[in-house]
């Protein structure tokens, strides 16, 4: 007896109406679309929140779905809120468009947890806006995503007051924020970990800090930053494009009442031609706390970057590089008006350059020489690279190898990078012997399964 197959057009179609089904029907507990309806809002439930009106579903509280698209204004809107601390609030998305006006947005408003909250902003003028916030419990995996829109005040995607902000993120591609973004955001007892802020286009003003962290000036944009007893550990900051007017922090931490205080393991990336503010300053952490570590781990990587100067880098132990692909000999990879640390603050510790990669430049030859720092002061006075060679290995297997040599005598200062070497081919066990026997025999195994499933066709 001939056997039957399932046909590829039935498998697709069987597969499309599933997608469509799934995305037509999706597992959400409420769905509201803003239409000026009053009777749709209520008094916030949360408490301290008296007085305020909100938008937000009544009878469930996680995967809801309310979207914002023009006037009447709006107090407050959130997709899922509740006060009551056993239940946690999950899996809410608010969409904002148009012409929206929101005092403040919440993806998820809890007094316990908080997590898989979205916010998705494509319009509107907005005060605030947090992804998902918990009052005594921890706030996680929170996203937001801005392409538009004008937000006045504070743009955060996890906020805890008293528990560990972790693995938020915020997307920013257009629009513009007149104060801070920051990806995670403890309030009183807890941690700030593995928080995002990637920020490729739009404006960010930054808000100043209270005494005594004035002497920070405006904050921008922060990786992650725990107010007391917590750390701001392996967060980070992507910048690739958009204006900047005030300074950026990998890691913060403030008012620290117990704990170690440590703001370390903390990354910002800069590429492309963003536009800083000449007196933007770069921290890889922060912390109030006497002897804290702001150094250890934080990484400071310049990636095919063609933008604006900066004002000053500090608290960074790992300095990495791509050269723009129109770098020429001689040319600056990084202008810097005021001071690089090439070290800790204390100046016991060096900072490492742990690599400068070719990228897509071709300009680059053995003998050239380029600037990979310039400013106006280097601290260097512990740095152990001076004279030394940087090597790596590019994807192709090749050494590329570098000199490096200080000089913090002339003005301005530099730190200059002299290739030599391009090229040299290192043996690799990825072009010969069992993998490249595993290749081939891969290779014939996907043949040998076309070919039966011709014939059983």
């Amino acid at each position: 007896m001939k056997k039957r197959f399932i046909s590829q057009n039935t498998v697709g179609i069987l597969l499309a109406t599933f997608l469509v089904a799934i995305t037509t029907f999706p597992v959400c507990a409420g769905n509201i679309v803003w239409d000026g309806d009053t009777g749709r809002l209520k008094p916030d439930p949360i408490p301290g929140h008296e007085g305020l009106i909100a938008l937000f579903p009544q009878d469930d509280i996680s995967n809801n779905t309310v979207t914002v698209d023009g006037p009447p204004p709006v107090q407050v809107v959130y997709g899922g809120v509740t006060a009551d601390p056993g239940k946690s609030v999950t899996g809410n998305t608010v969409l904002i468009f148009g012409a929206a006006e929101i005092e403040s947005i919440g993806g998820g408003m809890a007094i316990g947890s908080v997590s898989d909250n979205q916010v998705k902003i494509s319009g509107g003028d907005i005060g605030e806006v947090s992804g998902g916030l918990s009052v005594s419990d921890n706030s996680t995996n929170n996203k937001v995503f801005v392409d538009g829109g004008n937000i006045a005040e504070f743009l955060v995607s996890g906020i805890a007051f008293d528990g560990d902000a972790n693995d938020n993120n915020v997307s920013f591609s257009a629009g513009t924020v007149g104060g801070s973004i920051a990806g995670g955001f403890v309030h009183n007892n807890g941690n700030a970990r593995r928080n995002s802020v990637v920020f490729s286009g739009g404006r960010v003003e930054g808000a100043a800090l209270p005494s005594p962290l004035d002497f920070l000036g405006k904050i921008a944009i922060a990786g992650g930053i725990a107010m007391r007893s917590g750390v701001s550990e392996n967060n980070s900051v992507t910048i690739s494009g958009g204006t900047i007017n005030s300074n950026i922090l990998g890691g913060l931490s403030i008012w620290v009442d117990a704990g170690d205080g440590a703001s370390t393991g903390n990354s910002v990336a800069i590429s492309g031609s963003p536009e800083f503010d000449d007196e933007v300053l770069i921290y890889g952490g922060v912390s109030l706390l006497q002897g804290a570590d702001t150094f250890t781990g934080n990484t400071l990587s310049v990636q095919n970057y063609t933008g604006t100067a900066v004002g000053g880098i500090s608290d960074f132990q790992n300095f990495n590089f791509t050269l723009p692909q129109t770098l020429q000999n001689g040319g600056v990879v990084l202008n810097v008006k005021g001071t690089v640390y090439l070290q800790d603050r204390e100046g016991k510790k060096s900072s490492r350059v742990s690599d400068i990669q070719l990228g897509n430049n071709v300009n680059i030859e053995i003998g050239d020489t380029i600037v990979l720092i310039q400013a106006d002061i280097l601290e260097a006075d512990v740095f152990e690279q001076a004279g030394q060679k940087v090597a790596y290995t590019d994807d192709n297997g090749k050494t590329v190898e570098w000199t490096l040599e200080l000089d913090t005598i002339s003005s301005p200062n530099t730190l200059k990078a002299t290739l030599n070497k391009k090229g040299d081919l290192l043996p690799s066990s990825n072009s010969s012997g069992c993998n490249a026997g595993f290749g081939a025999g891969m290779l014939i195994l996907i043949l040998a399964f076309a070919t039966t499933r011709r014939r059983i066709g």
